[in-house]
């Protein structure tokens, strides 16, 4: 076949196609490129970026997205506002040292603020001028929408405080904050929210022994009909609950006092009958009438020597106490081995001993036994499903040899116990963990290993380096992260 006659025939098959599209015979393919998808659909697709590229780089392509992130108000349905952020470097040092463009901020805001329903705000000092009535502005426009709020490490004076209070549509308030003087009337004035579902209050980077900056006693304000409460790491503040709050809180679920020192527990308590999960300590023994919350799955107490009240609570799962005394009566030790059930225990006492009564506990998945004076451990059921065990901060001398029933551990920690020492069966045992993924034989710099168990862990380290962690710290503090 000529050229000629091969263009011919290509010319025809192409008159051909044209003819069949005029008559209606054949429809060209669609386009399939993003200016193909419908407005709503891309707005559905930004709310689900990282609020950082929402801000500061969606607008950015194109104008056509620009004016998304304007005309369609549910893709700043969750936003975030970090003042270290958004500090202008004045001095280029790169030091968050400058001050903040409030008049941007605000304008942002009010060509959104329509959508914003829950918002983040971090490191802002909400105390002097220009920005408490900055603040407050900006309450004022998110009034209508707003419905969580998050203060994270926010420096707030007594005018900042009683802005949140024209937020009446309020679900949930979370208020992490810094270690300084806080007035409770100043807190409390947050009853006056009256729609808030969820209130989070909570001092970081304190301990328990904190000496509280609020002269106590204090008495727990909060009205609403409330299914969270968490107000943590106040220090000794000696707090008390009335009996009409729990009145008002019959809906609660969550109430979480970690932290707090609260002098007693009525027994108006029994009345929050779906409360699943409870963070009390208290000065003294809980009431006998917390036996009557069966919906709890999850309890931690301190310095509750009598533990008679967990009697009936079948469905409890996670178990943390802290006590500074023996058990008093063997029946405290009955009525724990009767949870069936539970699968997290952190046991903290100083009986010096794992007692014989807990180890039919044969649903455990987490154990910690750290810093409880131990230097054997049973054997039982209890250890035949973990998945973790905390040994650290005891007097083990060596690996107990009951871990070979823990066939199912995935962590194990033995960490800083001065006189362990590593023996070959012991590494052997470890070895043979097949789902073992962490291992933690950290210790303090002065120990002193023996020729056999410095072998042994330069065994350890040559066949399992990808999960075991040895080290030597300078100091017996240890720096733990937790997640708020």
């Amino acid at each position: 076949m000529d050229r000629r006659s091969t263009k011919q025939k290509a010319n025809g098959l192409h008159r051909q196609r044209e003819k069949k599209l005029a008559g209606g015979d054949e429809r060209p393919e669609p386009a399939v490129g993003v200016e193909a998808i419908p407005d709503a659909v891309l707005a559905d697709i930004f709310e689900l970026l990282p609020f950082e590229e929402r801000r500061d780089t969606v607008p950015l392509v194109c104008k056509w997205w620009s004016r998304l992130t304007v005309s369609e108000p549910h893709i700043w349905k969750h936003c975030r506002w970090d003042g270290q952020e958004r500090r202008e470097d004045d001095d280029n040092s790169g030091e968050m040292s400058g001050t903040i463009d409030w008049p941007r901020v605000v304008e942002w805001f009010i060509a959104r603020a329509e959508g914003v329903q829950t918002l983040q705000v971090s490191n802002f000092e909400f105390r002097f001028s220009p920005e408490v009535p900055t603040f407050s502005v900006l309450l004022a426009l998110l009034c209508p929408s707003l419905r969580e709020l998050r203060l994270v490490r926010c420096k707030m004076g007594r005018d900042s405080w009683m802005g949140l209070l024209c937020l009446q549509g309020l679900r949930r308030l979370d208020l992490l904050l810094n270690d300084r003087l806080m007035s409770w009337r100043s807190i409390s004035h947050l009853s006056r929210l009256t729609n808030l579902d969820a209130l989070h209050i909570e001092y970081v980077n304190r301990t328990f022994e904190y000496e509280s900056d609020i002269p106590g006693p204090i008495t727990v304000p909060f009205a609403q009909k409330l299914t969270t409460l968490r107000l943590k790491n106040f220090g000794d503040l000696k707090a008390i609950v009335p009996s009409w709050c729990f009145e008002k809180w019959r809906g609660m679920e969550m109430l979480d006092l970690c932290g707090t020192e609260v002098m007693s527990l009525t027994e108006s308590i029994s009345v929050l009958t779906n409360l699943a999960e409870l963070h009390v300590w208290t000065q003294s023994k809980l009431p006998t009438e917390i036996s009557r919350l069966t919906n709890l799955r999850m309890l931690s107490t301190r310095d509750t020597p009598s533990l008679g009240a967990l009697c009936g609570m079948s469905r409890l799962r996670e178990l943390e106490f802290n006590l500074n005394r023996a058990f008093e009566s063997v029946e405290d030790l009955q009525v724990m081995s009767g949870l069936a059930m539970l699968t997290s225990l952190k046991f903290k006492w100083p009986g010096g001993y794992f007692p014989q009564e807990l180890t039919g506990l044969s649903a455990l998945r987490y154990l910690d036994l750290s810093d409880d004076s131990l230097s054997d451990l049973p054997s039982g059921p209890y250890l035949d499903n973990l998945t973790e065990l905390d040994l650290s901060w005891n007097g083990f001398s060596q690996v107990p040899g009951v871990l070979w029933r823990a066939s199912n551990l995935v962590r194990l920690s033995l960490a800083y116990n001065d006189e362990l020492e590593l023996g070959e069966l012991a590494v052997d045992a470890i070895l043979e963990m097949e789902d073992l993924l962490f291992l933690d034989i950290r210790f303090l710099e002065d120990k002193q290993w023996t020729q056999a168990s410095f072998r042994n862990l330069v065994r350890l380290m040559e066949e399992k380096n990808d999960w075991l962690i040895v080290s030597a710290d300078r100091t017996e503090s240890i720096d733990e992260d937790e997640d708020f």
